[in-house]
């Protein structure tokens, strides 16, 4: 009884001193928060490059042979949305894809990239090739990946109960690995995204509500598969392999499932609303530089907090491992 008692007060890790020990972090090493800021500028300063000529006679091409296989209630529906592609073919800036992987350097106008500047009559590069297109698009993705990788792994290390040294070695095992860690979620995606398309494109032609439903259903599935996966990429620049960051993430989210869907909720919650703040100037105004230097900050202090959160989630399972294992302890 007495060690039922002494069991039911072991506090679990906090999420909320785990956030400021994210903020204080960052706030004591602001040099972190520099990278991103580079990256936002090189996207809203630097060269532009759209392929609106290329492919704007694929766009209409595609959307004539809908129209002719759409009802004739969704006509209006669908010329909508090939004019709002359109339109977001011209303005689209192709040196947004440096942000096209998950672990590249985050930035503010990664997704938000536009034609717009506070620099008057700058250059436009029209791309008129599919294969310099794609070759654009690889190399400003691989571009991202590598200083994405760098990025994360100094957080790591700064955030790491262990000290260690960042070598060369090191570094190119993590970008490896998270390329593989990358490569493989896309597999899957792609093969769980393959059969919900062609179901929701049949639902689409009966009925248009029943389609929205269900793709708010696939899309919940979806999301609740991020919990196991969350602190994958953590495992991985912290020096573990992608099978041992897999099965440790999924072994957190035994525990952790509950605290863990609630700091992926308080990290998405406080990013965007944050980012709702810092896109309020024009991408032509010299304002947005508060924004791209507040976001900066912010998203680098919350990443820190999930390393800082991820460690202490291991540190708990490893003090009270023996608790664990005669049950005394249970999820």
């Amino acid at each position: 009884m007495e060690q039922k008692r002494r069991v039911e007060k072991i506090a679990l890790p906090s999420i909320t001193k785990a956030l400021g020990s994210g903020f204080n972090l960052i706030a004591e090493n602001i040099h972190f928060i520099v990278l991103p800021i580079l990256f936002d500028l090189l996207v809203w300063l630097g060269p532009r490059f759209r392929a609106y000529d290329l492919l704007k006679g694929n766009v209409i091409s595609l959307s004539q042979q809908i129209d002719q296989n759409a009802p004739a209630n969704l006509l209006n529906q669908m010329n909508s949305l090939r004019d709002i592609a359109l339109s977001a073919l011209e303005q689209t800036n192709i040196m947004g894809a440096i942000h096209f992987f998950p672990i590249s350097v985050p930035i503010l106008l990664g997704g938000n990239a536009s034609m717009a500047g506070p620099i008057d009559n700058l250059q436009v590069i029209e791309l008129h090739s599919v294969f310099v297109l794609f070759l654009l698009v690889a190399l400003l993705a691989l571009t991202g990946l590598l200083f994405g990788c760098f990025y994360y792994s100094a957080i790591a290390k700064k955030t790491s109960i262990i000290a260690y040294r960042l070598t060369i070695h090191r570094f190119f095992r993590q970008l490896l690995n998270s390329f593989v860690a990358v490569l493989l979620l896309f597999i899957s995606l792609v093969i769980l995204l393959i059969p919900i398309s062609c179901i929701l494109s049949i639902l689409l032609m009966i009925s248009s509500a029943l389609a929205q439903f269900l793709s708010m259903i696939f899309m919940i599935m979806i999301a609740w598969l991020i919990i196991p996966l969350f602190f994958t990429m953590h495992g991985i620049f912290l020096g573990n392999g992608v099978i041992e960051s897999l099965k440790m993430s999924f072994n957190l989210a035994r525990w952790f499932s509950t605290s863990t869907s609630f700091f992926i909720v308080a990290i998405v919650v406080i990013s965007q609303g944050m980012n709702l703040i810092w896109t309020i100037p024009q991408p032509d105004s010299w304002l947005l530089l508060i924004g791209i230097t507040g976001h900066a900050f912010i998203t680098t202090s919350l990443i820190s907090a999930s390393f800082i959160l991820y460690q202490q989630y291991l540190s708990w399972i490893s003090e009270n491992e023996e608790l664990i294992t005669k049950g005394i302890i249970q999820k």
